[in-house]
């Protein structure tokens, strides 16, 4: 039996270690954290949204995903709700974007709604008229959101009941693959394995240096959350009780969404999120974000905020606007032997976990388990291929 290490316990790292020991292999999950899994995302749900994704592949694979999510396997509780997103054009520059949206969800067959101005403010009264000149809504079941603690808890139950061992509390130290195996130094002693997988997220390129393996050239970012009560809306009586998650695109984007009790969640909506990867918010994003929503809503906020930040990890590149290529590694490494990658997949990474830890487990055992990925979904593995040294 072949036997894995998988470094890194965040969604995708969990996800590849219960697929392989689904499939007959044996696997280590290792992650230096006290908690496992390494809850990476900021936020206790992630919304699904194909059409926004940055590249085909990526938007084949959270489609994927969303497949999978909706029957998932033995010992999942729910991992889905009713979501639905709400696509602005601030400015007249906006429309072509909302068109290139709706086209999409006309290629993809997901079901979505233009809506023009009158009817954008009919239906959502909290916007503020100059910059809302129009909406594409994605539908709730087109866009469910994930419940994340009801799919990590669903994959750590599946891959423990399988057999699978986890280690907290566990830093790789080194590692040399040697007579046909790897022999890894960790904080609690050696460990042996027919192969190494680095799911590792932000600590992927340390890990790959102490392996020897090639760098994919992953730049780390830190996305900002707040959440501030409601103290009034100008024109309206009340605010609504809940809305979809309402997204304005560009430099200066946001997403945002009025919660239950008169709470608003807001966040910035693009890459790239921050140059940094201290995860600790600035108190200048927190009035950044506050004053967006104070822009192009009718709402006025408490200052009294909730603030968090969490981190998300992508491949870098020179030629692309945000300096981010939008896909992930899923790929053996084209220097060390027995080295896998699964990284770098940005702030997509919740969505698309389930599918792409599935292509991942079917590159590394040299199979072919999940025919509907590939011929239904049209993913193709040599997209997210590691380069070669």
């Amino acid at each position: 039996m072949q036997h894995f290490i998988v470094v890194g316990a965040g969604l995708a790292g969990l996800s590849v270690a219960a697929g392989l020991v689904s499939a007959g292999a044996s696997a280590t999950l290792v992650d230096r954290t006290r908690l496992v899994p390494a809850r990476g995302t900021s936020a206790s749900w992630v919304l699904m949204d194909p059409l926004t994704a940055p590249t085909p592949q990526m938007k084949a694979l959270i489609a994927a995903s969303r497949e999978m999510l909706r029957s998932p396997p033995r010992y999942f509780g729910p991992v889905l709700r009713a979501g639905g997103v709400l696509h602005v054009a601030a400015s007249p520059q906006d429309f072509a974007r909302l068109g290139d949206i709706s086209l999409e969800g006309d290629r993809l067959d997901v079901e979505h709604r233009r809506l023009g101005m009158n009817e954008l403010h009919l239906e959502y009264p909290e916007l503020a008229p100059a910059t809302a000149l129009g909406g594409v809504r994605l539908e709730s079941d087109a866009a469910p959101e994930i419940l994340t603690s009801g799919v990590y808890d669903g994959m750590m139950k599946l891959f423990i009941h399988r057999g699978g061992k986890v280690m907290r509390e566990t830093e790789v130290l080194s590692a040399d693959y040697i007579a046909g195996g790897w022999r890894v130094e960790t904080t609690q002693g050696l460990l042996t394995a027919d192969a190494l997988v680095n799911a590792a997220g932000a600590e992927a390129e340390i890990l790959a240096l102490r392996c020897g393996a090639t760098s994919q050239q992953l730049a780390t970012r830190r996305r900002s959350v707040v959440v501030s009560q409601i103290d009034g809306a100008a024109g309206l009586a009340a605010p609504p009780l809940r809305s979809p998650l309402i997204c304005w695109a560009g430099y200066d984007g946001l997403v945002m969404r009025t919660e239950p009790h008169g709470e608003v969640f807001a966040s910035p909506a693009e890459d790239p999120l921050s140059a940094t990867d201290d995860p600790e918010i600035e108190p200048i994003e927190i009035a950044g974000l506050l004053e967006l929503v104070q822009q192009r809503t009718r709402y006025r906020l408490r200052p009294h905020v909730r603030a968090w930040a969490g981190t998300t990890v992508a491949r870098t590149a020179r030629a692309a606007p945000t300096g981010l290529t939008g896909e992930p590694v899923i790929s053996w490494d084209g220097r060390a032997t027995s080295f896998f990658w699964i990284a770098g997949f940005g702030r997509h990474g919740v969505q698309a976990a389930p599918a792409a830890a599935a292509v991942a487990v079917d590159l590394i055992l040299e199979c072919r388990r999940e025919r509907a990925l590939y011929e239904d979904f049209k993913v193709r593995p040599s997209a997210f291929a590691a380069a070669r040294s």
